[in-house]
């Protein structure tokens, strides 16, 4: 996977995680909270799309296993909710270049 940092509109920091190999075309973006009032208080730009937090096979070490995208690792409907192109910038739906 690669990382990039991106800076958000409201101050807090994103990590765009952007999947290669058997898992390509899977984006997660995740951002670290000073208190639980801070994440209880954030409103995600729109392009975050659902909060898969709390679903497990979005975790590293399920997803470490799969041999691919598509089921059984994750379904197809699913995948079609997280994946999307986006452009980098705060405020803005951001754009993935390759460097």
């Amino acid at each position: 996977k690669t990382r990039y940092i991106i800076p958000l509109e409201d101050g807090h920091m994103g990590e765009l995680d952007i999947f290669g190999g058997v898992l390509d075309g899977l984006y997660f973006i995740e951002v670290e909270f000073e208190s639980e009032e801070d994440a209880e208080n954030f409103v995600p730009p729109v392009w975050f799309g659902e909060n898969v937090s709390d679903d497990k096979r979005y975790a590293n070490s399920y997803l470490s296993k799969c041999n691919d995208l598509y089921y059984p690792c994750l379904c197809p409907d699913l995948l079609s909710r997280y994946t999307r192109s986006t452009e980098m910038s705060a405020g803005d739906t951001p754009e993935i270049r390759d460097a």
